[in-house]
């Protein structure tokens, strides 16, 4: 901007009109550059300032399943936990947590593997069993905890959707009704938040959750005591896979309920039919599977996990394996369960996923995965 005054003492020649819009366009586009650059560093510092904060919430880490309660007494501040366990916090109502943690609950195994700790945070006074979980969940995977204060978890979380009027709606604290949830890594670094919306955990597993060891094809199914419903419900994925990897239609047919899966028709996304899906060169044919658990969440949904092994040139191999998850349904206890939903995502030590499969009665659709940044909203950790 000076170009003007000084062109002729040190330029021996007065200033011109070119020279001189030459040098205000110089000088905004340095302005611009340079505000950009300031405010790309303070979201940096702020982030950096969420994560410290972050490392002195507190938390109780449940105990084993011959404890005569859920929870120890010590209180750990995340930052003791920083390179032995992996965080995702859930925040929400009594409502909001007991619908939002059933896919946790069936994926509570996969979070072990994972040595995650999902931490569900009530802005209500609600608890474990007002969310519809009992003791003896709690204590059968360590993978519950139980937040040390709340209201400090509560605030934090208010701090990260940057609401600070309280609506008083209906009692819901800061976030207008509204759930939300962080991560952090082994490092204690964000690797993803989120505000409002469905919480998706086999998708966040994939991207930023991954297991820490390799999974072993030999793992026992997990029958957690034998219930008639988690028998059958077993038995039931066992003729789903041998139905998809012989590519058997009729027993697929057999197997699915007639009620379609709203997650498929996301996006408008193809839809694969079972005949092509099923065709030769398209099945997983010799797939194994191994570690099958269930959650049976009411009498008329339940879901199942368990950890696929295509082949891979001729063999299975720990670096290609899946994470698959079913959801089933019935009308009445009197009928048997059907398959609704069928999802699989890459899940291994050294891959991140970047796509995931969702099937139902009518096929298959596979979607691609957007760079982790979209779970970020309203200037949270990220």
């Amino acid at each position: 901007l000076s170009y003007p005054a000084i062109s002729d003492a040190v330029l021996g020649e007065p200033a011109t009109l070119p020279g001189t819009l030459v040098a205000v366009a110089g000088a905004a586009f340095s302005g611009y550059r340079f505000v950009r650059e300031c405010k790309r560093r303070s979201r940096k510092l702020s982030r950096m300032e969420k994560e410290l904060n972050a490392e002195l919430l507190t938390l109780l880490i449940p105990n084993g399943p011959f404890a005569d309660r859920p929870y120890g007494d010590t209180e750990f501040e995340l930052k003791q936990l920083r390179g032995k366990r992996r965080i995702l916090a859930v925040c929400g109502s009594a409502l909001q947590l007991r619908e939002a943690l059933v896919p946790f609950r069936a994926l509570r195994r996969r979070f072990a593997q994972a040595s995650v700790l999902v931490v569900a945070v009530p802005n209500d006074g609600s608890n474990a069993n007002d969310w519809g979980i009992e003791d003896t969940e709690i204590k059968s995977v360590q993978y519950l905890a139980e937040a040390g204060y709340p209201k400090q978890w509560v605030d934090y979380f208010e701090s990260l959707v940057g609401n600070d009027d309280d609506d008083d709606n209906e009692g819901k604290r800061g976030m207008n009704g509204e759930i939300a949830w962080f991560g952090l890594s082994n490092s204690g670094k964000s690797f993803g938040s989120g505000f409002g919306g469905a919480l998706r955990p086999i998708e966040i597993l994939g991207q930023s959750l991954r297991p820490l060891d390799s999974l072993d094809e030999d793992d026992t199914n997990y029958t957690g005591g034998g219930s008639d419903d988690v028998l059958s419900i077993l038995a039931a994925q066992t003729q789903f896979y041998q139905a998809l990897t012989s590519g058997d239609r009729a027993g697929m047919d057999q197997i699915y309920s007639s009620v379609t899966s709203d997650l498929l028709d996301e996006g408008d996304a193809y839809i694969e039919g079972w005949d092509k899906c099923l065709g030769e060169g398209a099945r997983p044919s010799d797939m194994k599977t191994s570690g099958s658990d269930v959650l049976v969440a009411s009498d008329t949904e339940a879901y199942s996990t368990t950890i696929e092994f295509p082949l891979v040139d001729g063999t299975t191999s720990a670096d290609a394996t899946l994470l698959a998850v079913q959801k089933w349904i019935r009308s009445t206890t009197d009928d048997e369960w059907k398959l609704q939903l069928h999802q699989t995502i890459p899940w291994s030590a050294d891959t991140r996923a970047g796509a995931t499969l969702r099937c139902d009665c009518r096929g298959c659709t596979a979607l691609t995965r957007e760079p982790v940044s979209q779970y970020n909203f309203r200037g949270m950790i990220d």
